[in-house]
């Protein structure tokens, strides 16, 4: 979360875990306030590193708009997550 925080305000952030485990399973999501800081991460999508390691960044998608091939302009809906304990 801190890093990406230099791109913008982040309006939410979560790593996906495995559920039985509990264990990281190597990506998250983080929801930014405007699409512009959105545009900033992509525009360094080859030059993002954390603590020495190359992370990969693609702009999220709905279902909705992997069902029609196209991103949409507009804002796409919160993608629903499990919280876990």
């Amino acid at each position: 979360r801190e890093y990406f925080a230099q791109f913008g305000v982040i309006e939410d952030a979560w790593v996906m875990k495995d559920k039985p485990t509990g264990r990281p399973r190597g990506f998250g999501f983080v929801r930014y306030k405007s699409l512009a800081s959105v545009d900033a991460v992509m525009d360094e999508a080859e030059r993002h590193y954390i603590e020495g390691a190359r992370v990969a960044v693609e702009r999220a998608v709905t279902k909705h708009q992997m069902a029609s091939g196209g991103f949409e302009e507009e804002r796409p809906e919160r993608p629903e997550r499990q919280e876990y304990p």
